[in-house]
């Protein structure tokens, strides 16, 4: 057989039989020759099918390749003697029992042997288990990993497997056991022989992977807080355990505000204040006060007690001692002794706290006119008597002066002032007491020709508070 340098030599012999015997100049039966060298390369190859014979013989060799050695393959016999020796090689196809002669010739003679070969018929060699490796795995969402299927014996005729997974949800596995991570959770992975239907298992189970803790924090009466929980950084989902075995949602770790309601302008819980909170009076608006009563007035802011800071009068601040205050809300009661210093007409109040001011007006009756003490009328300067001139015109002589009625009011103005500060200074609060320095105060005044309420308030200030 002839080829080219490089290339495939081959020589196939289908059922039948084949002999071939060497000559002096080829030397071998069944020569493979390559390129046109003593050395070639290329494949030399011989196939013997359907229970062929083939017979080659020859001085170098039955069959021989100036490439490479050539085994004979297939289904057959092959007889190769050279050198004086027989080789017989091929794989039986069927069962039974061959009878063939071998025979060995030399330039002294040959001799032949008769041999019987019998093929028995082929044993099958069938599944008896698998075994799965490993038996469990712990992935990450997302992760990978390869499951190996251990045939049982390793020479079984028929290693087919398949593979399934009880929740492709969670894992699911490919026909050569590739194993994905689909989601946390845990399923199981089956392998199963095609022949006699053995199995074998494989636990999966699926975590959340880079979970990160939030803390909890803790609600204030103004904001929410949070229970402790973790978010996956894979699937962003929301967990209250380290695990991520246990799902929430952020809704559900929120910890609502503490008290989150206002009382008189403040919250409950930590006192801010509302910014919206306007303080009115509630109670006492628009009263009455008549001179010559026994009780103070009363008014009620709905501000907090807590956050009191002061009392306006007419825009004015007062002294502590002019009121009481006390709880419910806040309770202000002017006293008697400040509203017989008052003129009668109407007046406002201011009760001023740290959550804004509440304001109201109140009005100051005149005492009854049963009540009221008499006022004695100025005395006046006696006429004096006429005295005729010296022209003979008749003149009054004078005896008293604008000076006498100008020391009188002063000496008027002094009594009743003293009166009004003996009795504040020195803390007599009779109603009597008070009432007796009003009228002489009032009167001084008129007597100086201060007339109107604002201005004879502006006196009383001044006497009261050391004003002007």
């Amino acid at each position: 057989m002839r080829a080219g340098q490089g290339s495939t030599a081959s020589l196939t012999v289908d059922g039948g039989s084949l002999t071939a015997t060497g000559t002096d100049t080829s030397g071998a039966g069944i020569l493979f020759w390559l390129g046109d060298g003593v050395s070639g390369s290329g494949t030399s190859s011989l196939a013997v099918g359907d229970n062929a014979v083939v017979k080659a013989s020859g001085v170098d060799g039955g069959i021989a390749s100036n490439s490479n050695p050539v085994t004979p393959s297939g289904y057959g016999i092959v007889f190769n003697n050279g050198a004086g020796t027989g080789v017989i090689s091929g794989t039986p196809a069927a069962d039974g029992t061959s009878t063939f002669t071998v025979t060995a010739a030399n330039d002294y003679g040959s001799d032949s042997k008769e041999l019987t070969l019998t093929i028995t018929e082929r044993t099958a060699v069938p599944v008896t288990g698998v075994e799965l490796n490993p038996e469990s795995l712990e992935l990450i969402e997302g992760g990978n990993a390869v499951l190996t299927a251990a045939v049982q014996p390793a020479n079984a005729d028929d290693p087919t497997v398949t593979w399934e997974s009880s929740d492709v949800r969670v894992a699911a596995v490919d026909a050569s056991g590739n194993v994905t991570a689909v989601s946390p959770g845990t399923a199981t992975i089956t392998v199963k022989t095609a022949d006699n239907g053995f199995t074998d298992t494989c636990s999966v189970t699926v975590k959340h992977g880079s979970l990160t803790h939030t803390p909890e924090n803790a609600a204030t009466c103004t904001a929410n807080g949070n229970e402790e929980y973790w978010t996956c950084g894979i699937c962003g989902k929301h967990f209250k355990d380290a695990e991520g075995n246990t799902e929430t949602t952020l809704e559900q770790t929120v910890i609502p505000v503490v008290d989150h309601r206002y009382e008189n302008g403040r919250y409950l819980a930590c006192g801010v204040i509302d910014d919206s909170f306007q303080p009115v009076v509630t109670a006492g608006a628009g009263g009455t006060w008549q001179k010559g009563g026994n009780e103070g007035l009363s008014f009620t802011s709905n501000a907090a007690f807590a956050d009191f800071v002061k009392v306006q009068a007419d825009g004015k601040d007062l002294a502590a001692s002019d009121y009481e205050v006390r709880e419910g809300s806040t309770v202000v009661t002017l006293k008697v002794s400040y509203l017989e210093m008052l003129l009668a007409g109407k007046h406002t109040i201011a009760i001023v706290s740290a959550t804004g001011t509440a304001t109201a007006e109140f009005t100051v009756e005149a005492a009854p006119a049963s009540t009221a003490p008499a006022q004695p009328a100025p005395s006046q300067p006696t006429p004096a008597a006429s005295a005729p001139a010296a022209n003979g015109v008749t003149q009054s002589t004078p005896t008293g002066d604008d000076s006498n009625i100008a020391l009188w009011i002063a000496v008027m103005l002094a009594a009743g002032a003293g009166l009004a500060a003996a009795a504040i200074y020195r803390q007599k609060r009779s109603a009597t007491a008070i009432r007796k320095a009003q009228t002489a105060f009032v009167g001084a005044a008129e007597a100086m020709g201060v007339s109107s309420e604002d201005d004879i308030q502006a006196l009383v200030d001044e006497v009261r508070y050391g004003k002007g």
